[in-house]
C-alpha cells in the first residue's frame, strides 16, 4: 500500500477502496481490494450508456448459506463529459437484490466536498453493501441509478 494524496491509502494499482467503520471511514479489507482489482479484466461490466456506466462485483458467484456476499460498486467514465467524485465511501442507492430495492431509491448524500476528476477514469470509492441468505436459492444483485443499469451479479447458494 502507497499514499495517495493526504492519508488517502491506495494498492499498487492506484484503487483506494473504503468502508464505513461507525463514523469514520478505514481502508477495506485487502479481500475487497483484490475483487476491484479485477474489474479491468471483468468481461461482465454494466453497458456503457452516454459515456459512462456502472458495474457491481462480487469474490465468487457460489456462497454457504449465510456466507456474507460483499458486492462491489464501480463508476467508470468513459469520456471527459463525465465528473469522478473521487472522495468516498460513498453512499449506494438504487440497488436491488431479486428485484426488490433493498437501499434508499435517491441519493441520499446531498453534498459532496471532495476530489473530482474528469473522464476517463473510474471510482470504486462506494459503500460495500453486504448481504446473507437464510436458505439455498438464486439469487440476482443489480444497480439502478441516473438512468444507468449495471450488470447482473447471479449468486448461487448451497
Amino acid at each position: 500500500m502507497s499514499t495517495d494524496g493526504p492519508g488517502a491509502p491506495t494498492s499498487d494499482d492506484g484503487i483506494a477502496l473504503f468502508v464505513v467503520e461507525g463514523d469514520v471511514a478505514v481502508p477495506a479489507p485487502p479481500e475487497d481490494v483484490e475483487v476491484a482489482r479485477r474489474y479491468g479484466a471483468s468481461d461482465d461490466k454494466g453497458e456503457v450508456r452516454d459515456g459512462h456506466r456502472i458495474t457491481v462485483l462480487a469474490r465468487a458467484s457460489r456462497y454457504a448459506v449465510g456466507d456474507a456476499v460483499r458486492v462491489v460498486h464501480v463508476y467508470e467514465a468513459v469520456d471527459p463529459r463525465h465528473t469522478l467524485y473521487l472522495m468516498g465511501p460513498k453512499p449506494v442507492w438504487g440497488e436491488r437484490v431479486d428485484g426488490a430495492l433493498v437501499t434508499p431509491a435517491e441519493n441520499p448524500q446531498l453534498l459532496y466536498d471532495g476530489e473530482i476528476e474528469h473522464g476517463p477514469g473510474v471510482d470504486f470509492n462506494w459503500e460495500i453493501t453486504t448481504y446473507s441468505f437464510d436458505a439455498p436459492g438464486r439469487h440476482e444483485i443489480r444497480w439502478e441509478i441516473e438512468g444507468l443499469t449495471s450488470n447482473t451479479l447471479h449468486v448461487e447458494v448451497v
